[in-house]
């Protein structure tokens, strides 16, 4: 990082510094990033080095963020926005975002692809679509792909259009992850597009959702491959099936390999390698990961349960977690779940659901969930914890209450009545299949898990109002959903 670097040679140390992700270097980073006398060059690599480590999330205080946001330094300006995120000033990267004329506004739409998933942001994202910057148009494109919203899908189509080649590319990109009719003919009057970069992205997206539409053509299930090829009619020469891919597929037996655990090492030789800060990251992950940890005797946990609990590095602490959980270390693992750092919160939460029902667990599970901090895959990981040890008609109740709650997320609220289905509460389902006749939320992906807990309860529903709907996933469910005609 030395400022002596060339321009040839920079590269090649950022991304040593990535790979290595030694917590050493994060202080001598930070000093870089804010040394004002170097140059902007510099310090930019190293706030690129500190945001992207391969095995270490370098996570800085609202309060240290909000401080450089608010510098009159444009690299401390860029880098904070660049570190937030939907659990670390939200409302700062939605700001910026939704701000027409701000010259950061392609960065912050960046920082929401992800847990930026609440109706009204992604109508923000949506909107970007039509910006008159080209990177904003073509930032609110690519992030499209997490969030798949229904109410995208023809804003896309038009985007892939547009006169500038990368926003082009991004929609064409992001559209294979809409199966849907007027998706496959955009794609194909796209295949032999003069350009080769919209010709590639457009073929990319072509055989993804032509593959994904075959799988349901050729399906086991007479009812549903009936119903897809019924929907594919108005398409079906344009995806020029080979008869070869139309026939049945020879079923060979499948031996499922289990996972081979090998032993861990002795005591001694464990605290000697996470006491060794020369200890590279892939070397601790072999250590701690896969290893048969329910052997290891009572006196050997004593001896590393104090070091991995209160290791600097979070890497260990979260790698801990496995052995704790195979040692069914309830204090331990609930240590770990308020961590301050959130890799480990995440995964400690996410083990806790495999320990024994615990109605303590329960509580803090709860809690939890509802901590600004709790966000996307966490949310739902979090919610199954509570599930996992929650008396069950305390669980029932919540559970109705988030699936019907439309100011949760989307992927939440499935969370909750795929939760519901499991535990066969059909009282609760059945009001809920009501859902069915509302517009989606984000995706079709309510909607299919109502379908779902409908025909698994044998509860009958009304969804002749769905056939029209042109999505496959959407489709397939109704071919298998109770009670509704093949």
């Amino acid at each position: 990082m030395a400022p002596e670097l060339s321009n040839d040679e920079r590269p090649d140390v950022v991304n040593a510094l990535v790979a290595v992700s030694d917590p050493r270097a994060v202080p001598i980073l930070e000093r870089i990033l804010t040394d004002r006398a170097r140059t902007a060059t510099v310090r930019e690599a190293a706030g690129y080095v500190l945001r992207n480590m391969e095995y270490l999330d370098v996570d800085w205080s609202e309060d240290t963020l909000r401080g450089w946001w608010n510098s009159p330094d444009a690299v401390l300006h860029r880098h904070a926005l660049r570190s937030m995120g939907a659990a670390a000033c939200p409302d700062i990267v939605r700001a910026v975002a939704r701000d027409p004329a701000h010259p950061l506004r392609a960065t912050a739409l960046d920082r929401m692809i992800f847990f930026f998933d609440a109706p009204a942001d992604v109508d923000m994202k949506i909107e970007a679509l039509a910006a008159s910057a080209p990177e904003v148009r073509a930032t609110a494109a690519k992030i499209l792909f997490w969030d798949e919203p229904v109410a995208a899908e023809t804003a896309l189509v038009t985007a892939a259009a547009d006169p500038v080649e990368r926003v082009a590319v991004e929609a064409l990109l992001t559209l294979q992850y809409y199966p849907s009719r007027h998706v496959i003919r955009s794609l194909h009057g796209r295949l032999d597009h003069p350009t080769e970069p919209i010709r590639h992205a457009a073929r990319e997206s072509w055989d993804e959702i032509r593959l994904g539409c075959l799988r349901y053509v050729c399906d086991d299930g007479p009812r549903v491959s009936a119903r897809v090829r019924r929907w594919l009619a108005p398409v079906w020469d344009l995806l020029s099936y080979t008869d070869e891919e139309l026939a049945p597929l020879a079923s060979e037996p499948f031996a499922a390999q289990l996972a081979r655990e090998t032993q861990p090492p002795i005591p001694s030789d464990l605290v000697r390698l996470l006491a060794d800060p020369d200890t590279s990251p892939k070397m601790l992950e072999e250590v701690l990961w896969g290893k048969a940890w329910a052997m290891y005797p009572p006196n050997a946990r004593r001896q590393v349960r104090p070091v991995m609990l209160n290791h600097t590095d979070p890497l260990v602490r979260q790698r801990s977690i496995e052995p704790l959980r195979a040692w069914g270390d309830t204090d331990g693992l609930l240590a770990l779940a308020g961590d301050p750092d959130f890799g480990v919160r995440k995964s400690a939460m996410y083990e806790l659901s495999r320990l024994p029902p615990d109605p303590h667990i329960a509580a803090l599970a709860w809690d939890h969930l509802h901590q600004p901090q709790t966000v996307g895959t966490h949310a739902t990981e979090t919610l199954a914890t509570f599930v996992a040890h929650a008396d069950r008609n305390e669980a029932v109740q919540r559970l109705q209450s988030i699936a019907a709650d439309r100011n949760r997320p989307e992927k939440l609220r499935v969370a909750a009545v795929d939760h519901l289905t499991t535990l066969q509460a059909t009282d609760e389902i059945r009001p809920l299949t009501k859902l069915l006749a509302e517009p989606p939320a984000v995706t079709w992906a309510l909607h299919i898990a109502a379908l779902g807990a409908a025909t698994d309860l044998a509860l009958s529903v009304s969804c002749s109002h769905l056939d029209d709907v042109d999505n496959l996933h959407l489709q397939v469910a109704l071919a298998t959903a109770y009670g509704v005609p093949g």
